[in-house]
C-alpha cells in the first residue's frame, strides 16, 4: 500500500470476498513472511497461515459485505486503526449474522524495489460483545434493555463500592488532529473497602475513539466518544480458564482451520493429475470443472429476499 487510507478499506473488502487463490495473492503482496494474527479464536505465527485461514473462513461463506466505518493513522504511519462492521451469511445456515470488529494493524516500510510503501507486519482482531449478543432472541433483548440499562443506572454506586484504576498504553492522534484513540487497560477491584480486602478483580484491555472538535483558545474538545471493550483479555488472562482456552480453544481452532486447508492444498494436484488422465479429454474437462467451481463455489452469493440484511450496529445506542 502507498496510500494507507484510501487502499486500506478497498484491502480489507476483497481479501475477505475474495476466492482463495485472490486471497492468497492480496496476503503476499501485502503481509511480512512473519506477520502474526491474534483472534479471539484463531492465532497465526508466519504469512502462510494466515492465507490457510482466510482461505477457510471464506470457504465457509455464502456471502460477506463488510463496512469499514473509520480508519486512524497514527502521525508516523506506523499504526492503523480499522473499525468495521461484517455482516455474513454462512453457507449451511440459514440466518444472516453481523458484529463490529475492530482491526489494529502494525504497518512496516514495503521492500526496496516494491511499489508497496507500507506492508502488514501484525494484525489484532477485536470483536465487539456487544454486536454478537444484541442480534440474539431475548438474549439481545436482555442484553440491551436490562444489562446495559441497569448497569447504566448503578454505575454510580458501582464505583463507590469498587476500586477502578486505568493506564494508558498508547494514544495515536490522527494525523489530521480530528481523532484520537487511546488504547486503556482498566485494572477493576470489586467491592474495595479500607477495612476489607477486594472479593474479586480482573483487569480489561478496552481502545477508546474520540471525535475531537476545535474549543476556544485553540483547544480541542471531545465531541463524541466510543468504547471498544475487548472481553477476551479477561478470560485468556484468567488463572486455569485463560490456559484452557488458549490451548483447547484458540490452538485447537487454529490448527483445524490451517490444517484443513494444507491438507485440501496436498490433495486436490494428485486428484486433478488422475482425472486429467482418467477423463476422456481429460484436460478441458478438468479445466471446465475447476471455472464451474470457481464460479459457483467462491461467487458472493446474492442477499436472500425474504430476508433483510441487518443494520450495521450502531456502538452509540
Amino acid at each position: 500500500m502507498q496510500d494507507v487510507e484510501r487502499e486500506l478499506p478497498g484491502l480489507i473488502r476483497e481479501l475477505l470476498q475474495a476466492p482463495a487463490h485472490r486471497q492468497r495473492q492480496l496476503i503476499e503482496r501485502h503481509y511480512t513472511p512473519d506477520c502474526r494474527l491474534t483472534h479471539a479464536l484463531v492465532i497465526s505465527e508466519n504469512r502462510e497461515e494466515i492465507v490457510r485461514i482466510f482461505q477457510a473462513w471464506r470457504f465457509c461463506i455464502r456471502r460477506l459485505d463488510v463496512d469499514v466505518n473509520e480508519i486512524v493513522l497514527s502521525s508516523g504511519g506506523r499504526r492503523a486503526y480499522c473499525s468495521l462492521v461484517q455482516r455474513v451469511q454462512p453457507r449451511w445456515w440459514p440466518k444472516s449474522w453481523q458484529w463490529e470488529m475492530l482491526v489494529v494493524l502494525d504497518l512496516a516500510p514495503g521492500l526496496a524495489g516494491s511499489t508497496s510503501t507500507h506492508l502488514i507486519a501484525a494484525e489484532q482482531d477485536f470483536i465487539s460483545f456487544a454486536s454478537l449478543l444484541s442480534p440474539l432472541p431475548l438474549v439481545g433483548w436482555a442484553y440491551s434493555s436490562l444489562l446495559r440499562r441497569a448497569a447504566g443506572l448503578s454505575i454510580s454506586a458501582a464505583v463507590q463500592l469498587s476500586g477502578t484504576a486505568y493506564r494508558w498504553t498508547l494514544a495515536v492522534l490522527d494525523h489530521r488532529g480530528n481523532k484520537v484513540w487511546v488504547e486503556i487497560v482498566q485494572h477493576v477491584t470489586g467491592f474495595n473497602h479500607y477495612l476489607a480486602p477486594p472479593l474479586f478483580g480482573f483487569s480489561l484491555s478496552m481502545s477508546v475513539l474520540m471525535y475531537l472538535r476545535d474549543g476556544p483558545g485553540g483547544t480541542k474538545l471531545i465531541g463524541k466518544q466510543v468504547d471498544y471493550h475487548s472481553f477476551e483479555s479477561v478470560l485468556y488472562t484468567t488463572p486455569l480458564l485463560g490456559a484452557l482456552l488458549q490451548h483447547g480453544l484458540r490452538r485447537a481452532v487454529s490448527a483445524y482451520l490451517i490444517g484443513g486447508a494444507h491438507l485440501a492444498a496436498q490433495a486436490w494436484p494428485p486428484v486433478e493429475a488422475w482425472l486429467r488422465r482418467a477423463l476422456p479429454q481429460g484436460n478441458s474437462k478438468v479445466d471446465g470443472l475447476k471455472r464451474w467451481l470457481g464460479q459457483a463455489w467462491w461467487r458472493q452469493a446474492p442477499p436472500v429476499s425474504w430476508r433483510a440484511v441487518p443494520a450495521p450496529h450502531d456502538p452509540r445506542l
